[in-house]
């Protein structure tokens, strides 16, 4: 009879040591976006890059001869595409450059314009996505 009942003992622990595995596999895992957060952190860099630089960011050649002088030297990748917008205190947007970017990155920062008389300020809006 003792035998017997460890073999019971056996079956019985078997079965839920299944049951846990189971339940341990079948667990919805956490969705991670490392791809877009990697994205976001290259650009808030190349933002701070190309501002620490002095870019103009009124001029399209001046924005793209830099992003082309980042990308010779390597620091940049050749499948990113870049969207630049400019908006003044009032509300008016500027497109400098524009691409038509998939589900874009958006870095914006405020610069300050030193007028005659006062000072103002503009937000730079830096968009960004990679070529699929």
């Amino acid at each position: 009879m003792r035998g017997f009942i460890h073999v019971v003992e056996i079956i019985i622990i078997s079965i839920v040591m299944f049951y846990v595995l189971i339940q341990f596999t079948t667990m919805p895992s956490m969705d991670t976006d490392w791809e877009r957060t990697k994205l976001y952190l290259m650009t808030s860099d190349l933002v701070h890059v190309m501002d620490d630089k002095g870019v103009d960011w009124t001029s399209w050649d001046d924005i793209n001869a830099t992003l082309e002088e980042l990308r010779y030297s390597g620091l940049l990748s050749d499948n990113l595409l870049y969207d630049v917008k400019i908006k003044s205190s009032s509300g008016a947007v500027t497109t400098v450059v524009y691409n038509e970017i998939n589900e874009p990155v958006i870095v914006s920062f405020y610069e300050t314009i030193n007028k005659m008389d006062s000072v103002d300020f503009r937000e730079i809006i830096f968009s960004a996505g990679y070529v699929f």
